[in-house]
């Protein structure tokens, strides 16, 4: 799961303005763009109401703002608690594939069931 495509939707929401989005993030506008029709493709309904005086959440964007927050603070709890004291593991993709399962599909599963809750 790409949790930027997130945090920039969560960004945008709150400033209403692409530019400003890609420049709190540092990223450019194009990206902005990008990342957000990305999130649209999935529920396959706009998130944001484009105006020529910003961006407005639809009501499926209302809907996934709601619970984006919950979805990011949960990755980065999740996150701050990779690094574990101890002697390395000597079988890296056998641990990298256990944490994949544990930990990253049901982050993905939770992200995707949040895009299909905010489709109308």
């Amino acid at each position: 799961m790409d949790t930027r495509l997130l945090h920039t939707f969560t960004t945008l929401a709150r400033t209403g303005s692409f530019t400003a989005t890609a420049a709190e993030l540092h990223l450019a506008q194009s990206t902005v763009t990008v990342h957000i029709r990305t999130l649209e493709r999935e529920p396959a309904t706009p998130l944001f109401d484009r105006l020529p005086a910003g961006t407005v959440l639809t009501d499926p964007g209302r809907r996934l703002l709601e619970r984006a927050g919950d979805v990011l603070d949960a990755v980065a709890r999740l996150r701050a608690g990779r690094s574990v004291a101890g002697p390395p593991v000597p079988d890296v993709p056998v641990q990298l594939a256990r944490h994949s399962r544990r930990w990253t599909s049901p982050a993905a599963d939770a992200f995707a069931g949040l895009l299909r809750a905010a489709a109308p």
